[in-house]
């Protein structure tokens, strides 16, 4: 089956980018487009015909300047509820857990403070309550304050902690995933920082255990990345019953029916292959990842001695490509990967998020996720000078 699509542009104009999403209707499965040809074409107005141009650069730009993204200015109140200065017992601590989550997860950061006893930067969400259900005489931002401070009392938090809240003004707002992440980046103050999100409950003394593991690393370089193995469990594995030591782990993971596996192993085997599975189950040394891979992307305990760290890209929001544009600009900044031997996290299972729903069930809005990704893409190239971008 062939099919044929033309765009004409005027000849006198260059084109920076192109996006082409190909889909396949009233097919339920998997399908491969071939032989993809975009050819430049003009309009010849000394001819009654179209005429496909041969020097294609003077029409399409191989490498256009670099702009900086500016930040993108996101509709969002701001307020931290709970500060880690106002904590009378000081925690000696060198490392940060950053998480992020939704109001109505609340139970998950439980999770997280029944076995973090150590630092802890939380950004949490709170939506627009719907307004059927709102008193009519408090404001928008008034009806979320009480209804975060209503959850907040449910919660028990051991550790030393900055809980900064993030409220939306409006019912249509999308969960700023990015912009959750930074805000609590933004509150590290320790030499080190582990970000995760808050369906991913960290091993016991994983702080410990990571230090343990430095005092193994030789070089400690800032630009090191290193990799947090994740996994995942069945219905049956929740907070309560995880596995406490890396020899429970691998027997779980070992079984004949196993109850925990690789995190995304088969519903996105790509996501987090390169971490090496089968070489982490029998090794207690780091190990490096000598080469990055296109669709990874791992949770990382960072450096917060590089000043020059990339932040999260808050284009991004909801669900679709806001961890791998990190690890993308990561490595292409310079950074290098290790996997961390005798630390992990395991997401804990839940009802998938009305946030989730709406990206699954809505093809426009994947469809503009996938223009940001590729706009993104081709930004990096612009910055740091790759392939076609290499000789500029």
């Amino acid at each position: 089956m062939s099919a044929q699509v033309s765009k004409i542009f005027p000849h006198d104009k260059q084109i920076k980018s192109i996006t082409a999403m190909l889909t396949c209707y009233g097919y339920d499965g998997f399908a491969m487009f071939q032989d993809i040809v975009i050819k430049p074409i003009y309009d010849d107005s000394t001819t009654t015909s179209l005429s496909i141009r041969k020097d294609r650069k003077k029409c399409v730009s191989s490498c256009p300047k670099y702009y900086k993204q500016e930040d993108v200015t996101l509709p969002f109140d701001t307020e931290k509820v709970i500060s880690s200065s106002d904590t009378s017992d000081t925690i000696s601590s060198n490392l940060t857990l950053v998480t992020h989550l939704s109001i109505d997860r609340m139970e998950a950061l439980q999770a997280i403070a029944d076995v973090w006893t150590g630092i802890m930067a939380v950004t949490i969400y709170v939506p627009v309550q719907d307004a059927k259900n709102r008193n009519v005489t408090q404001t928008v931002l008034q009806s979320s304050r009480r209804k975060l401070q209503e959850a907040l009392k449910k919660i028990n938090l051991r550790c030393q902690c900055d809980v900064i809240a993030v409220y939306a003004k409006n019912e249509t707002d999308e969960y700023p995933t990015n912009h959750m992440r930074n805000i609590g980046i933004k509150e590290v103050k320790t030499d080190y920082m582990v970000i995760l999100d808050a369906d991913f409950v960290p091993c016991p003394e994983f702080e410990k255990r990571f230090f343990q593991t430095m005092k193994k690393v030789k070089r400690k370089d800032p630009k090191i990345a290193f990799v947090v193995p994740v996994f995942e469990g069945s219905k049956e594995v929740t907070a309560s019953n995880l596995p406490k030591t890396k020899l429970e782990l691998k027997k779980m993971a070992r079984d004949e029916n196993p109850a925990i596996y690789p995190f995304a192993y088969y519903s996105s085997p790509l996501s987090h292959h390169l971490t090496n599975y089968t070489k982490w189950y029998t090794t207690w040394k780091p190990y490096k990842i000598k080469k990055y891979e296109d669709g990874y992307e791992p949770y990382f305990v960072l450096s917060t001695k590089d000043k020059n760290m990339p932040l999260f890209d808050t284009r991004f929001s909801g669900y679709g490509f806001n961890k791998i544009q990190h690890t993308i600009e990561l490595m292409h900044s310079g950074y290098s990967l290790q996997v961390l031997p005798n630390v992990w996290a395991t997401h804990v299972y839940h009802r998938i998020s009305s946030f989730k729903k709406k990206f699954l069930n809505g093809p426009i809005t994947r469809l503009e996720n996938r223009i940001k990704r590729y706009e993104y893409v081709a930004e990096i190239m612009r910055k740091y000078h790759i392939g076609p971008c290499a000789a500029e």
